[in-house]
């Protein structure tokens, strides 16, 4: 006669526990569509982080230069070599002064280290419109409508037919392939200003590699009444054209 064992109630009671190989499988593509799904969560709310801070940056200098151009007459900063834009508005924010960096004039996003090599080599992130300009034949310096500041040249508020629609200060750190980087220092008269998007870029406007804009879709600008939009960069090109401080027939 063959008794059982007791064993074999107990496995029949208490049947193995575990996963099967596809079950594993499925556990294993969901965890990694849920790792997807937090880096690119991640992701943007570093982006929104970025813009904000950026946004905040500008806000600053705007109210800087607003103080500036009522204490000078109505004229915006000038940008020449005895001094680029930024550093005529020292004044108006909290800085020690141009051996110093300030994180105002960086944005989150530019990739470069805040203090570069050099000395008093610091990345700038921000760069004043200018108008395009050329010399005719007898020598004079012809200027067209657009842009605020450029050399000895600056707009005075009262010739700006619309202040809140007019580009005053725009992020300009790099192109698609980061050629600008080298030109961008803090309150350094290079590269202080540009024209529009298209000149010293050879056409379009600047982005990050892979022509992405610095945040996400947008990228922020400060307008000549000293306030701060973040808007798609292409369409500051288009009607109104956000670039023209003195307009007529557009």
């Amino acid at each position: 006669m063959i008794f059982p064992s007791p064993f074999d109630s107990r496995m029949k009671r208490y049947p193995a526990s575990g996963f099967t190989l596809i079950e594993l499988l499925t556990v294993i593509a969901i965890m990694g569509i849920l790792g997807v799904i937090l880096i690119t969560v991640v992701g943007q709310a570093r982006q929104m982080v970025d813009k904000t801070e950026c946004a905040s940056n500008m806000r600053q200098l705007g109210i800087a230069t607003m103080a500036y151009v009522q204490e000078h007459d109505g004229k915006y900063p000038l940008s020449n070599s005895e001094g680029s834009w930024d550093l005529r508005l020292i004044p108006y924010f909290d800085h020690p002064g141009a051996n110093a960096p300030t994180k105002i004039l960086k944005c989150p996003s530019d990739p470069r280290d805040l203090i570069l090599p050099g000395v008093n080599n610091f990345a700038r992130s921000y760069s004043v419109s200018a108008p395009h300009q050329s010399t005719d034949s007898e020598g004079n310096v012809v200027r067209d409508n657009r842009g605020m500041v450029r050399g000895d040249f600056s707009r005075q508020i009262s010739e700006l037919t619309h202040p809140a629609d007019t580009v005053f200060l725009a992020e300009w750190f790099s192109d698609g392939s980061g050629t600008i980087f080298d030109g961008q220092r803090q309150f350094k008269p290079a590269y202080a200003w540009l024209n529009g998007w298209y000149v010293d870029q050879g056409g379009g406007w600047p982005s990050l590699p892979g022509k992405k804009p610095y945040h996400g879709e947008v990228m922020n600008f400060c307008f000549a009444d000293g306030h701060v939009e973040s808007i798609v960069p292409w369409e500051i090109d288009d009607s109104p054209n956000r670039w023209l401080a003195v307009r007529g027939s557009e």
